[in-house]
């Protein structure tokens, strides 16, 4: 470029005025701002959208936290459920423990029972007097102070062997048996104090007695001579030459064993519960060689001639009673190639009880034998019976029954040691939970106090002051219970214990039955009577195991009643008469 117009520009610019230089600046201050702002508007969207990021990473993770709560009450719940289930199995192996080595009375004792709240519990009732005169003494501050001779006694050791004290009764010899006089006399040919024993002089009236009760068991032969008889002179036509003395009455016609023998298997087996296979043993260890067939086949014709025409009259009798027991157990029968499980049904009235063997644990059995139903699957509707003709069948909580009381054929009176055994059961079965255990012995104490209250209250005639009395007492103590069990089950499931629960659903279940005993003292409180009547069978089973024929299996329930409250002597008189009406 030319200097000249280098000068003309520049001094051009240095011509201008102050208002262009200021919209310059301010211009390139603009378009710096522009660069700044687009900048923040770029850092800007970038946050956004990391803010939008973490947004919806903050929802998928409250998302994930609403899951793992979820699942985290779902694995509480399982948690829940897992810790009841292993309380319950803890349970039955402790009650297993317990059925298998634990002591098999379920006797109440209440120094086994430790509650620590007795106030609202009254198990004896102490009168004023006493209560006087523990005061008296409290007051003399005679309370808790022993005296010297006291603690001295205390602390002394108790000496070994027999003890300073009451004598006891003495031995007892039975009245009944039959008295042999053995005489001990001076052994022949000794010499006693330098003397012989035959020049010492007998006292007689200052003989020493002593008894020992001894058994003596004998087999013999018995020969029957029946002896022969002419008639006499100048008899008349159609006398025979001749005659025999008639044959003795035998339990089994041409049979070799006499009915002493018979009645001794019977009883061994069905009242001592001894298996025919020890019986035979016994009898080699006296040289009679009875084999098994003999024996069974004896049976079998007793059993056919004798105890089932007597059994089928025993259970008429019993269809009249007005009470009735009832109660089974299991029964083996081993009839065909594998064993196969049948029932021994027991059965009792005021003055008959029966047993009967069936291969169902159904409701048909009861109800054929007690009121003659051969097929009540039939009864489709309750049948209407009056209230004051209806039977009251004393049972446990089996099912069975209850089918019989839903048709209206009986009305169930439950037995109250089934539901003291419900809370027995949880002291053994929870032996570690002691919130548990504390209101379980509370029970076992209000059920105890109910037995007492009724006890007292059989003991009298129905109507008398006294009776009337205790009567009271116990409905009041019905009614108390009866307003426990409904505060009990309106419980939160999950706040108490399950076997607390289902102890009291039970019982709400059946209270009806179980408090039929307050408008009939008659009634029992529980089924005791058919429970032990029962055991025979148990104990039978477990020591012969079962039968393998329908005979045979019939046959225990005839001779289990009929043996088991007699003896020996007893039995073969019955069973003689019987024979010689018989025979007659």
């Amino acid at each position: 470029m030319p200097k000249a117009q280098r000068s003309i520009r520049h001094n051009h610019s240095y011509g201008k005025c102050p208002e262009t230089c200021k919209l310059s600046r301010l211009r390139v201050e603009n378009e710096q701002l522009k660069k700044e702002n687009e900048q923040f508007r770029q850092i800007f969207d970038a946050a956004v959208d990391e803010f939008n990021k973490l947004k919806r990473r903050i929802e998928q993770q409250k998302g994930e936290l609403n899951c793992e709560k979820e699942a985290n009450k779902d694995l509480e719940k399982r948690i829940r459920q897992l810790e009841r289930e292993l309380s319950n199995e803890r349970g039955k192996a402790n009650k297993f423990a317990s059925m298998l080595f634990g002591l098999k009375s379920e006797k109440l004792k209440l120094s086994d029972i430790k509650v620590e709240d007795r106030n609202s519990i009254v198990v004896e009732e102490i009168s004023e007097s006493e209560i006087t005169n523990a005061g008296e003494d409290e007051s003399a501050g005679e309370k808790g102070k022993k005296t010297e001779a006291e603690k001295d006694n205390d602390t002394k050791k108790r000496k070994s062997g027999g003890q300073d004290g009451p004598k006891g009764n003495g031995r007892k010899i039975p009245k009944g048996l039959q008295i042999v006089d053995r005489i001990i006399r001076l052994p022949e040919g000794e010499v006693i104090h330098g003397i012989p024993a035959e020049n010492w002089t007998e006292q007689n009236g200052m003989d020493e007695v002593s008894y020992t009760i001894r058994k003596k068991v004998e087999w013999y032969v018995e020969r029957t001579i029946r002896r022969k008889y002419t008639p006499p002179a100048n008899y008349g036509p159609g006398v025979p030459k001749i005659i025999t003395a008639p044959m003795p009455a035998k339990l089994i016609q041409q049979g070799k064993y006499g009915l002493e023998v018979w009645i001794d298997i019977l009883i061994d087996k069905y009242q001592q519960h001894i298996p025919i296979q020890r019986q035979i043993f016994d009898m080699q260890q006296h040289e009679v060689n009875m084999i098994p067939g003999t024996v069974f086949g004896g049976l079998k014709t007793i059993f056919g001639t004798y105890l089932e025409p007597l059994y089928k009259e025993l259970i008429i009798e019993l269809q009249n009673g007005i009470r009735w027991h009832a109660d089974e157990t299991r029964w083996y029968m081993l009839c065909d190639a594998m064993k196969k499980l049948g029932y021994m049904w027991g059965f009792k009235s005021e003055d008959v009880a029966i047993f009967v063997l069936d291969g169902t644990r159904s409701a048909s059995v009861p109800a054929k034998t007690l009121l003659g139903i051969t097929d009540i699957v039939q009864l489709k509707e309750p049948v209407e019976i009056p209230e004051e003709k209806l039977k009251i069948l004393n049972v446990d909580r089996y099912s069975a029954y209850k089918m019989l009381a839903g048709l209206g054929l009986v009305l169930l009176a439950y037995c109250w040691a089934h539901v003291r055994r419900d809370f027995t059961d949880i002291k053994k079965k929870y032996p570690e939970e002691h919130g548990l255990l504390r209101w379980a012995e509370e029970w076992l104490l209000k059920i105890a106090e109910l037995y007492k209250i009724n006890n007292q209250r059989v003991k009298h005639p129905p109507g008398s002051d006294m009776f009337l009395e205790h009567d009271s007492r116990l409905r009041e103590a019905i009614h108390d219970m009866g307003k426990e069990i409904n505060v009990e089950i309106k419980a939160d499931e999950d706040e108490v214990h399950e076997a607390r629960l289902k102890a009291m659903i039970s019982m709400k279940n059946h209270w009806e039955g179980l408090i039929i005993l307050v408008g009939n003292p008659e009634i029992p409180m529980d089924n005791n009577k058919m429970e032990n009547g029962i055991r025979p069978c148990a104990l039978g089973r477990n020591n012969y195991i079962g039968n393998h024929s329908l005979w045979a299996g019939n046959c225990p329930p005839v001779c289990i009643r009929s043996f088991k409250h007699v003896n020996r002597i007893i039995s073969i008189h019955e069973l003689t008469c019987s024979i010689t009406l018989r025979s007659v």
